[in-house]
Formats: structure tokens, sequence, C-alpha cells
């Protein structure tokens, strides 16, 4: 969204990039290519079908006609938590993976509670981040053994003693150990000494 030279509307369909997905998949095959981990930067799908297709065509590739893949990566916002039959789906395809010995690591993209609304507001006004969705997304990194990369903005530096407070208790509310949890800089130009 914000470089749209680089990705221009014509080849930012469903479509294309299924073709384009099949395209190099299909190179690795014949090539004998490995792909030590895949990584599927994708915006945010994971809470749609067209999520779900693509994670079914990766699958369906190792499974079924010979790709060499050891891992996949993704990173998400975790939109998919507002629906609880969309985790249930995701759920199930990394246990599929998981059982052809090629597992799925998520890195949720989640500034926490007392930022996200502000650094990275919801597009659909509909859906709430409460504590009821951090504590589905936290119960879901826990089984699954994933971390956090929030994103620290200028534009929320001022919560951030705050929110890191907040990240402190929910890791221990839910066990899990401060190194699943990485912070990353927002390098926008919006920097000012008082953000500093």
């Amino acid at each position: 969204q914000k470089y749209p030279d680089l990705y221009p509307a014509e080849i930012n369909n469903k479509e294309t990039i299924i073709t384009n997905l099949k395209k190099i998949l299909d190179w690795c095959i014949k090539e004998e290519f490995l792909l030590p981990n895949l990584d599927l930067f994708s915006g945010e799908i994971w809470h749609t079908n067209y999520g779900l297709e693509i994670l079914d065509i990766v699958y369906d590739y190792i499974v079924n006609k010979g790709l060499m893949c050891l891992s996949v990566t993704i990173p998400t916002n975790g939109t998919f938590f507002h629906n609880p039959k969309q985790i249930v789906e995701i759920q199930n395809r990394l246990d599929n993976f998981k059982a052809i010995q090629c597992p799925i690591t998520i890195s949720f993209s989640v500034d926490g509670k007392y930022v996200e609304d502000e650094a990275r507001p919801l597009n659909d006004k509909t859906l709430v981040r409460d504590d009821a969705f951090y504590d589905r997304l936290f119960t879901f990194a826990k089984h699954n053994g994933y971390g956090f990369h929030p994103m620290l903005a200028a534009c929320s530096a001022k919560d951030w003693v705050k929110n890191f407070d907040w990240w402190v208790t929910m890791l221990r509310k839910y066990d899990l150990p401060m190194d699943r949890l990485m912070l990353l800089e927002v390098r926008n130009n919006d920097w000012t000494e008082e953000t500093i």
C-alpha cells in the first residue's frame, strides 16, 4: 500500500499471485531446489479463504509433487483471531504441515494493548482487539510455541513504557519466556527529539 509503483494493481490479484506461486514452486521442483525456509509475506490474508488456499497449495506441492521444503514462516497481525472458525482452520493446517515435518512458524506482528489502535488501526471498524482477542492470541502462541514482533513506532512511543509492562505481564500470565518478544523499530521519517 505504501509503494504502489512496486506492486501495480494489474498484478495484485489472487489469480495472478496463485499462478506465479505455482510457477515458482514448479521451478523449484524442476531444479531440485531445496527451500530451507519458505517465507510467506502476504500483507494480511490469513483470515480469508485465500490464505488457506495458499497454504493448501504449498502443502500439496510438498506432499504430492516433490517440493523440498523444510519449514514455512508467516508474519501476521493475527486478524484471523477475530473468527473462531478460522483459528481452527489455521490450526488444522499447522498440524498438517507439522505431520509432514515441514513446520510453520508464525510471528505475530501485534503491537500490544496500549498502542495497537493508534499505531495500526484496523480497516474494519467492526473488529475489536479487546482482552478476549489477546487471550486467544496468547493461547494460540503458547500452544504452538510462537512469538511476537511488535513495532515500536514514533506515533506510539509515548505509550510504550505502559505497553511494555503489559507485554511482560502477558508473557508471565501465559508462562512464555521473554525471548518470545522481539521489538522492531519502525524506521519512518516521523521520529522527533520528543518521540526518541
